[in-house]
């Protein structure tokens, strides 16, 4: 008998580990995903200082850089 104790043990131990594991990975999972901000919380602030951004922009030398670009792969 002492056989089958001593080969459940470790299969035991084994499953407490894992339980262990799966119970601090989905705490961590919850935790993080509070963390996150939601696409709801975009304001129109944001988006201002965007198309701000974007209109300042100069394509002139973006153009430029690639005239530069292709002159030099031919």
């Amino acid at each position: 008998m002492e056989q089958e104790t001593q080969g459940k043990a470790p299969l035991i131990g084994a499953i407490i580990i894992i339980v262990i594991i799966l119970v601090g990975g989905f705490y961590l999972w919850k935790k993080s995903a509070g963390t996150e901000p939601s696409s709801s919380q975009a304001g129109t602030e944001d988006v201002a200082a965007l198309e701000q951004a974007a209109a300042a922009l100069s394509t002139d030398e973006l153009d430029a850089g690639l005239k530069d670009i292709e002159t030099d792969l031919q």
